[in-house]
């Protein structure tokens, strides 16, 4: 009875619509290709292109989830914070652990002001991936602000034993310790941070100013 109550359902969907399951299909892999072609043109630096891509794949597939983190992305790029957080939230709805979506919806959220949101969406990142070295760094960053010292220094060495070269985190430990008093710890960080920098025309001023500091702190 439920099987013919099924049947009959789905042949007046289809009927009301124009639908088949043959039609969802290709529209699904309309969408795919459309993500794709997006990915392509963000990665050249099209942005307005790829937007319009994302937002084709969506028209056709509305539970890409792909289209919808990309186009987060691209909006995000563009400048678009508001919509790029719609976008990021409509990813993490259809997939709620998309690691980056949490991420990244984080790095918006901090950036509008919004620090206690960056804060959870980072710690539900780090549920899913205790090793995501950017999801630790960004923490440190929202902890830093919110004035914990000690969950910003603790997040920035959790980010260097995962990626011992991430010259940010290097830096922004530097600066707390700094803040804490620890001038030893500070020059270490600074000198790691002269280490790791390439010595070209480009960074001589950020080069010049890392020196700066560790000869104040020596």
């Amino acid at each position: 009875m439920r099987s013919t109550i099924a049947r009959v359902l789905v042949i007046l969907w289809v009927t009301a619509t124009g639908c088949t399951l043959g039609s969802l299909q290709q529209n699904t892999d309309e969408a795919i290709t459309h993500v794709k072609q997006g990915r392509d043109l963000y990665r050249e630096g099209d942005l307005d292109g790829a937007i319009a891509e994302y937002r084709t794949a969506l028209r056709l597939d509305p539970n890409n989830v792909k289209a919808h983190y990309n186009l987060g992305n691209a909006l995000w790029t563009t400048g678009d914070e508001n919509g790029a957080i719609v976008e990021y939230r409509t990813a993490l709805r259809l997939d709620p652990s998309h690691v980056s979506a949490h991420t990244n919806l984080g790095v918006v959220l901090r950036k509008k002001g919004d620090g206690d949101g960056a804060i959870a969406e980072y710690r539900a990142a780090l549920r899913l991936d205790p090793n995501n070295v950017k999801a630790h760094y960004n923490l440190g960053n929202a902890l830093w602000t919110k004035g914990d010292e000690n969950g910003a220094i603790a997040e920035y060495r959790t980010a260097l034993r995962l990626d011992p070269a991430h010259i940010s985190a290097h830096n922004n430990l530097g600066t707390a310790l700094h803040a804490r008093g620890k001038t030893t710890d500070t020059t270490e960080q600074s000198t790691e941070v002269l280490r790791l920098l390439p010595d070209t025309a480009a960074d001589q001023n950020d080069l010049g100013f890392v020196r700066q500091q560790v000869r104040e702190l020596r």
